[in-house]
């Protein structure tokens, strides 16, 4: 989980860096690869920190395994079908490049919509732990709940197009912060 965050937030970094519109393309997708894994490895740490292993075996984990990989290869071969994406548009401010713009292809609201319940599902597994553990425990599991909030409402600022306007990197932003909550919890 921690890797694939990480390899997302440097591919954003590295993307909005570039030197030209190429080279920050081919990171926006590396960046998407991680968007796309994250919600797999979110839901399957949840359900180990929870003490839940046993669904992790459950045909239904496989099943999510296998939307995820469908979505991975779905994004990976998009410029041939735009089922997931079509254009990508940059906006070229202040020598950054940002994203402006994926055109969104009909799959990719089924896609928001499996991230967003593994994301959610995952926290419910969270709170419902918080709820039965000790108060040593509490804490740690809030920051891990804190830790999934503020990517989840980054991202969602985005998918609405809430930021047209803004140039900020919402997602970025909110990953940034909920990796170093996450990470504040574990160690």
């Amino acid at each position: 989980l921690m890797i694939t965050i990480t390899i997302w937030l440097i591919a954003a970094v590295v993307s909005m860096r570039s030197p030209n519109e190429e080279i920050a393309s081919f990171f926006a997708s590396i960046r998407m690869c991680a968007v796309i894994l994250t919600p797999l490895f979110w839901a399957n740490f949840t359900l180990m920190y929870t003490d839940n292993e046993k669904i992790l075996f459950h045909k239904v984990t496989v099943s999510i395994l296998f939307i995820t990989v469908i979505s991975l290869f779905l994004f990976l071969t998009t410029n041939k079908h735009g089922l997931f994406y079509g254009d990508l548009k940059f906006i070229h401010k202040d020598g950054y490049y940002l994203d402006g713009d994926w055109e969104r292809g009909p799959y990719f609201p089924f896609f928001v919509i499996h991230s967003y319940t593994l994301m959610v599902g995952g926290v419910f597994f969270l709170v419902r732990k918080a709820v039965q553990i000790g108060q040593n425990f509490r804490k740690q599991a809030l920051f891990l709940i804190g830790g999934v909030f503020f990517p989840l409402l980054g991202n969602v600022i985005i998918v609405l197009s809430a930021s047209e306007r803004m140039f900020v990197h919402y997602d970025l932003f909110g990953m940034a912060i909920g990796t170093g909550l996450i990470w504040f919890s574990i160690r």
